[in-house]
């Protein structure tokens, strides 16, 4: 039996948008095509997608590319893609500025050969691993709720639950990072792998 790839990653976002719907009493969505008729699932999605980006520029294993090769284009200029959450020339001066890599130091945005980086992307929540989607949602589902009710009782319950999520999460990434503290990086210094 085959898996239709389109419909079960539709069907991943139209459940957390529920999951936040539902949070604040509100009826959950048929599907992801009801999403922009619906006012607060039209909320409830972008609570999603301001959580995901939150949490991915933490930096973890899966988005995140050492060493990557950024390249002049034609003018010498490094432009910076949408999808890249943050840029890291270790050693360097360059910082982003509107979109394009800028050398401090040198007070010039054009560069004679490509630059080697830290990537944080910003992947689609749906390609997202399950543990990064669930902390996501319940971390989402507590601002959302925050946002449009202010509820407490329910606030303290969803903070218990986005602790047990950002454990089950840091564990994931501890197991495909696959850090040790004799490594090189930063191990225990950003990311406390076991909570």
């Amino acid at each position: 039996m085959a898996v239709d790839k389109e419909n079960t990653t539709q069907h991943l976002l139209a459940a957390a948008v529920n999951r936040l719907l539902l949070s604040i009493g509100e009826l959950p969505i048929e599907d992801v095509s009801d999403i922009d008729a619906i006012i607060e699932a039209r909320l409830a999605r972008d609570a999603l997608l301001e959580t995901k980006m939150a949490v991915l520029s933490i930096g973890w294993d899966i988005n995140t590319d050492d060493d990557y090769e950024l390249h002049t284009d034609e003018n010498g200029y490094i432009t910076v893609s949408t999808a890249m959450l943050d840029v890291n020339v270790p050693d360097s001066s360059i910082v982003i500025r509107d979109w394009q890599l800028y050398d401090k130091e040198k007070k010039s945005r054009k560069f004679t050969s490509s630059v080697t980086a830290t990537i944080k992307w910003n992947l689609d929540f749906n390609s997202l691993p399950h543990a990064f989607r669930h902390y996501i949602t319940i971390m989402a589902s507590r601002i959302f709720q925050g946002r449009l009710i202010g509820d407490k009782t329910v606030y303290s319950f969803t903070q218990a639950d986005e602790q047990k999520a950002l454990l089950l999460l840091k564990r994931t990434d501890g197991f495909t990072g696959q850090y040790n503290m004799l490594s090189t990086g930063n191990f225990g210094t950003s990311i406390n792998v076991l909570g």
